[in-house]
């Protein structure tokens, strides 16, 4: 399977491969000495990709064959759900973090810091990703295997 993937990662291929992507904006404000994020006024959104393999020619095939394949395009899908987790996971803090996020200045390095404060969170659970991979052996230990 992955001698065939076009999934290229890391100068590694591998049979399927979750993205996961966090947008965010927000609003503030000065008051009483700290600028503030409004936390009524904080958005993030997540935009999450899949890409895995599809088996065009399924109905020709031996039932025992189509049984294995199940299983384990279903183990894929779920070692993918946990990176995608991860990212809703990100963007969850992200938003939490904003919400009550102020520094005590004026506001001219408010949005440098939240950004800052913002990428350093993504860029942990992207950590996470790489240590979930190490773990499940990239879905190995998950029945991620096929033949």
């Amino acid at each position: 399977m992955s001698a065939n993937s076009p999934i290229w990662y890391q100068g590694k291929k591998f049979d399927g491969y979750t993205r996961w992507y966090v947008r965010w904006r927000y609003y503030y404000r000065f008051s009483n000495g700290k600028c503030r994020i409004d936390p009524s006024r904080v958005f993030v959104d997540t935009e999450i990709t899949f890409t895995m393999p599809q088996w065009q020619d399924e109905r020709r095939s031996p039932p025992a064959v189509v049984e294995r394949w199940r299983k384990y395009i279903n183990a894929l899908q779920l070692h993918e759900d946990g990176h995608k987790d991860n990212g809703i996971n990100a963007s969850q803090a992200i938003f939490r973090t904003l919400q009550q996020y102020s520094i005590p200045s004026d506001c001219t390095d408010l949005s440098a810091s939240a950004n800052a404060t913002a990428q350093a969170i993504i860029a942990q659970y992207h950590q996470a990703d790489i240590e979930y991979d190490r773990r499940t052996g990239h879905g190995k230990t998950q029945g991620a295997v096929f033949p």
